[in-house]
Order: C-alpha cells, then structure tokens, then sequence
C-alpha cells in the first residue's frame, strides 16, 4: 500500500486486490483504515489463494465487515462458507469469453 489520499474516519471503504496469497499485504491494509477510523471494510479479490491452515485468513475475516472472492480458483476452503463471506460465480463469464473467440 503507497498510502491513503482523503479522510478515512467513517467512511465506508473497499479494498480492491488481484490475489490474496499470504494475506499480509492486505492485513496492512486493513490495519491501516482501521487505524485511521474506517466505519467498515470490505476486501475483494480476483483470486484467492489463502487456505484453511494459514492464521492470517481468520485474522483478515475478524478484522472486516465483507470478503468477496471469485471462484476462478477451486478451494476447499471452510472460511469461504462463513457469512461475512461471498463467493462470486465467474464461470458464465468465462464460458461466454470462450464462446465468443473459439
């Protein structure tokens, strides 16, 4: 994270990211809006690639309000079943790409 512009406290923010992997990246992140008075947070991210046995995945589900992922990568993931958790089906956009070019 390079920084934040504009005020934070009580506002509504949404943390945008391609892949969540280790999670540190977006702990920091999520640390920081909290630290600066966000009144929630909401993490997307594209592909998600933390799993079950790594401590930052309950850490990072404690500290939001959301997290909204894309199955574009199959988990077996008992946290994607929680209810601050939505998982957002891609597949008809997938198909529909390959339809179109093939």
């Amino acid at each position: 994270m390079s920084g934040i512009m504009g005020d934070i406290k009580g506002k509504h923010c949404i943390l945008v990211d391609d892949i969540i992997g280790s999670g540190q990246t977006i702990i920091k992140a999520i640390d920081t809006l909290k630290h600066l008075n966000a009144k929630s947070i909401e993490v997307v991210v594209t592909h998600n690639l933390i799993g079950n046995e790594n401590p930052n995945l309950d850490k990072i589900l404690k500290s939001i309000d959301q997290l909204s992922v894309s199955n574009t990568i199959r988990v077996n993931n008992k946290n994607l079943y929680l209810p601050n958790v939505k998982v957002i089906d891609i597949s008809d956009s997938i198909i529909n790409c390959i339809k179109l070019y093939f």
